[in-house]
């Protein structure tokens, strides 16, 4: 077989598997040995959401039928699109954060938020109604405030002439206006009855035998900084679009709105807007709120009570199962007896492991030659995964020897995509981790003398194999890949 023939194997290869990448170099590569190539083909477009919604996958060659978001990489179908932008604008408008539908059928923890301004929104909410609403939230907001104002204006405490329940009024505190009750309650009377009522499910009209719910915005206002009442409170509170946390240091009541990630206490603690711990990005909430100072693995299941364990599943069942092409999803069920289903995810907690990729992270950005993170899989045998998983792992030829696969030297080897590892070790054990990793200065050969491979300021070596078989990434920092997950697989 020629070259040009090889290539053009190659390319067809490349095509049927949609990577397209792959195939433009291989392309520039025929069109410099002046090969002629005939295929006929046509890319296909799947919407990542219709299959959820709809029961059935949407399929396309035509991708002007779809909205493409470069943050995510989802592709989702205008029908989809449009049904769930309308949807929700009727019943809310436009105080909603709205994200790609993909992202919300596949649970991805990290969620492209839409621009409300952006032709794919306006096409199906005219700026005219976005305006309106915007317009009548506003409208809303200045007709509470005028509620609760003329509420405390010639308004007396019910409990200033009933002297029920023993509480002694003195008729000095700001009154509120109870809503659909219409009982006037002043501040004081209305904190001293919170603290009998304050195991209640529900946050009820202070008047005794009433049962009106009131709504959280109304408890808010009359809690006071620093009391005990407020610590107890404070993070039952809901309401739309806030978020509520005490500060884990001084216990200080803050808020803030939801579509921020962490909020500056006057302490001088950045905290988490959701679990009030310091920020901690990258980390679920319910790690942290477990107390876990030390290495731990999270069992994340599918139908797990947990929202972020549960989210934490199908992540890895997307970067598992969605990221590998049918053919050669063919190729590994036929050849390692495999059915490629997942079987059990491990969530990996190790703050150790986490502080050294952090701060290999900032060293590459202070440098200028960070160029982002990816997900990459390795697998090895069946007696080392809980090592790497609690001592992080080590590099192939200089602190461990490399037992399977040497051809690129030494570095920690992994592959973009579960072939390789299903290649190496699936008849051994059906286990793998799937990591994540930092993008540095990219070499351009392999480190095969230890000299050079201890003074090199390369930080990894990419093998493109151009759709033929699974890329690697060969990492020269132990620092640079942090196991994220530990998988089980049948």
């Amino acid at each position: 077989m020629s070259e040009v023939d090889f290539l053009i194997k190659q390319f067809e290869y490349c095509l049927n598997c949609n990577y397209k990448d792959a195939a433009k170099l291989i392309a520039a590569e025929l069109i410099k040995l002046k090969g002629k190539v005939q295929i006929n083909h046509q890319f296909k477009f799947i919407c990542c959401s219709h299959e959820k919604i709809h029961k059935n996958p949407f399929i396309t060659t035509d991708s002007r039928l779809l909205q493409y978001f470069p943050q995510c990489e989802h592709y989702v179908c205008f029908n989809c699109l449009g049904k769930y932008i309308f949807d929700i604008f009727s019943r809310v408008g436009i105080s909603y954060t709205y994200t790609c539908p993909g992202c919300n059928a596949m649970f991805s923890p990290e969620k492209t938020k839409l621009d409300v301004y952006a032709p794919y929104f306006t096409n199906v909410i005219p700026v005219e109604r976005i305006y309106e609403s915007i317009q009548k939230n506003e409208q809303n907001f200045a007709v509470t405030i005028k509620n609760i104002n003329d509420a405390l204006k010639k308004a007396e405490c019910y409990f200033f002439t009933n002297r029920e329940l023993y509480l002694k009024c003195n008729g000095q505190g700001r009154v509120q206006r109870m809503p659909n009750c219409n009982h006037k309650v002043c501040d004081c009377c209305f904190r001293k009855r919170l603290e009998v009522l304050k195991e209640e499910s529900e946050f009820y009209c202070p008047i005794p035998h009433c049962t009106t719910i009131l709504a959280h915005s109304i408890i808010k206002d009359v809690l006071i900084q620093g009391e005990e009442l407020t610590y107890e409170l404070w993070p039952r509170l809901k309401i739309e679009g806030i978020s509520h946390i005490l500060c884990f240091n001084c216990e200080r009541a803050l808020e803030s709105v939801d579509s921020n990630i962490f909020i500056l206490c006057q302490c001088g603690y950045e905290l988490c807007v959701s679990c009030g711990y310091i920020s901690h990005p990258g980390i679920s909430c319910y790690v942290i709120k477990s107390g876990v100072q030390d290495y731990k693995e999270f069992e994340c299941r599918e139908d797990d009570e947990i929202p972020e364990m549960k989210s934490h599943y199908f992540f890895a069942l997307s970067k598992f199962d969605w990221d590998v092409h049918e053919k050669k999803v063919d190729y590994l069920r036929n050849t390692f007896k495999v059915k490629l289903q997942l079987t059990k995810v491990n969530y990996i907690y190790n703050p150790a492991l986490q502080q050294k990729y952090d701060k290999a992270k900032e060293l590459l950005i202070k440098k200028g030659t960070f160029e982002g993170e990816i997900y990459v899989f390795h697998a090895t045998s069946n007696s080392i995964y809980t090592d790497i998983c609690k001592n992080g792992f080590k590099v192939g030829g200089i602190e461990v020897e490399i037992k399977v696969g040497n051809a690129y030297g030494f570095g920690v080897y992994t592959g973009t995509d579960p072939a390789m590892s299903i290649c190496f070790y699936g008849k051994d054990n059906k286990k793998m981790l799937i990591c994540k990793a930092l993008l540095g200065k990219k070499g351009d050969h392999a480190l095969k003398d230890k000299t050079e491979f201890q003074n090199t300021e390369d930080d990894y070596f990419f093998v493109d194999f151009r759709g033929v078989q699974t890329d690697y990434y060969i990492f020269f920092k132990k620092e640079h890949v942090l196991p994220y997950y530990y998988i089980e697989y049948q």
